[in-house]
Parts: structure tokens; C-alpha cells; sequence
């Protein structure tokens, strides 16, 4: 059985700026859009434009595919669409090793992951489980299926 010292990270810990800053912001537009809706007095049309402008500017900045393959599995991945800080669809979950073997997670699940009023779909703690199966103490790590 993997033991750890107190609360030790599993999962990627986020950096304050760079793309870990960048996909954060971004995560927070979706959660904001969501709740603002499509009756807001927010400028949709305007807020559309400006993200457009942005999408230009990274898709002119980004290296081909395969390129960013090669930096997105260097190391370890920090771009899970569970745990990664890199991954704007991330909600993200942080799991921690305790002394005892076991691990505990944090996640909060807003409504960008709502599925029936009021609750989250289905789906997305099945994801996170999956993701904790995958971790250091399951005994492996990698494909999940």
C-alpha cells in the first residue's frame, strides 16, 4: 500500500500565471456567461467579438498538433480535463494522499457542470472517479479504458 506524508498534492498544482492563469480566467468567463444568460443586458455581441479576438491571437501564437503533444505529455500531464490547471474544461478536481493510504478530493462542481436543475450531470463524478482510480495508490497510472 502507497502511504504519504500529510495532504501530499496527486494532482497538478496550479501556477499563478501563465497558461495555468490563462485557462482559470477562462473557466471563469464560461461560469460567467452561464449565469449571466441570454437575457442579460451584459453586450453579448461586444463580449463575442472581444473573445473572438482572443481566440485569433492564441490560435496565431500555437505550434502544430503534434508539437503540442509533445509539451502537453512532458513531464507530468497537466492538462486533464479532471485535474489540469492548463485545461479550461477542468472543473478542476484536487486530490491529496493522506498517511494512511488513502486519498481525498476536492472539487466544486458549479453550473457549467449542471445537468437536471440544481444538480450536477451525471457524468462529471464519474469523471472524477475515474480519475482518482487512475492515481499513484490504485496502483497505476494512465488509460483509465
Amino acid at each position: 500500500m502507497t502511504t504519504y506524508a500529510e495532504n501530499v498534492p496527486l494532482s497538478p498544482v496550479p501556477n499563478d500565471d501563465g497558461i495555468d492563469a490563462a485557462a482559470a480566467a477562462a473557466r471563469r468567463v464560461v461560469n460567467a456567461l452561464l449565469h449571466a444568460g441570454a437575457d442579460s443586458a451584459a453586450p453579448m455581441s461586444d463580449i463575442a467579438r472581444d473573445l473572438n479576438r482572443i481566440a485569433a491571437q492564441l490560435e496565431e501564437h500555437a505550434p502544430e498538433r503534434q508539437e503540442r503533444f509533445v509539451g502537453m505529455w512532458a513531464g507530468r500531464p497537466r492538462h486533464d480535463p479532471v485535474t489540469g490547471p492548463e485545461n479550461a474544461l477542468a472543473p478542476p478536481l484536487h486530490l491529496h494522499g493522506l498517511p494512511d493510504g488513502s486519498v481525498t478530493g476536492t472539487v466544486t462542481l458549479g453550473l457549467p457542470y449542471q445537468g437536471p436543475p440544481g444538480c450536477v450531470h451525471g457524468g462529471f463524478p464519474r469523471c472524477c472517479w475515474i480519475t482518482r482510480s487512475a492515481s499513484p495508490t490504485a496502483g497505476a497510472r494512465g488509460r483509465t479504458g
